[in-house]
């Protein structure tokens, strides 16, 4: 299979039968666009269908590795164990990591957020539109795209905005009129220009803007974090 078939495949494998939910780029770029996505992102389950047991930090690896058997049986290859915890602001576990490379050459890493890691599970925000596109078990089911977070518009326009290579961010933000030296003007009406608030904001949006999407006005989350100049 190619490289598209070959990260669908992992994708029901990780959806349909281990219960995770993908979350963000992935879905964009696979589902939306048909590219090979470079990592995947999901969440984990409370408990995994196959064993019903609950995950928690003592046991997760161990349960893991049903999922690393069956990306093996599958072909693929990686390191064992295939899962590591990653360490992040002193939380241990707050992260876990893992690659693996089927027999076509296709390399992906996954990236889980486990169920006990309360910072960021329930997910609170997304950064843009772009990347608040998901696929549950539920959503596998019934054969459509849910959203991450609430964000006041259809997937549709979601859709369409990330297929015309557009994105509003959505949180510590601010629209100006007075666009940079040898910047290009943002927003629908091309007369603006975003910059972040913050300095973690900031990089995103040049990482937005990187990846060739241009930056359009578009929902907020409440609490007026996002400033509109026009």
């Amino acid at each position: 299979a190619n490289k598209i078939d070959a990260a669908i495949a992992v994708c029901h494998v990780l959806v349909e039968e281990f219960g995770c939910t993908i979350k963000g780029g992935a879905i964009r770029d696979l589902i939306v666009l048909r590219q090979v996505p470079s990592d995947i992102d999901m969440a984990l389950p409370a408990t995994l269908p196959k064993s019903s047991i609950a995950i928690t930090t003592s046991n997760w690896a161990s349960e893991l590795k049903a999922l690393e058997n069956r990306l093996k049986a599958l072909g693929a290859k990686g390191a064992s164990p295939m899962f590591v915890g990653r360490l992040w602001q002193g939380n241990n576990d707050y992260m876990l990591n893992g690659k693996a490379t089927l027999p076509n050459g296709f390399t992906v890493e996954l990236e889980f957020v486990p169920p006990y890691n309360s910072q960021i599970w329930p997910q609170k925000s997304v950064d843009a539109t772009m990347n608040n596109l998901q696929v549950s078990p539920a959503d596998l089911v019934r054969r459509q795209l849910s959203q991450i977070v609430a964000l006041g518009v259809s997937i549709e326009r979601i859709v369409r905005q990330i297929v015309s290579k557009k994105t509003s961010p959505v949180y510590d933000i601010r629209w100006t009129a007075s666009v940079p030296t040898g910047a290009s003007p943002e927003g629908a009406n091309g007369n603006v220009y975003c910059f972040g608030t913050t300095w973690i904001m900031g990089e995103r949006v040049k990482k937005m803007r990187s990846k060739g999407y241009g930056l359009i006005e578009g929902p907020a989350f409440a609490g007026d974090k996002v400033i509109l100049y026009h």
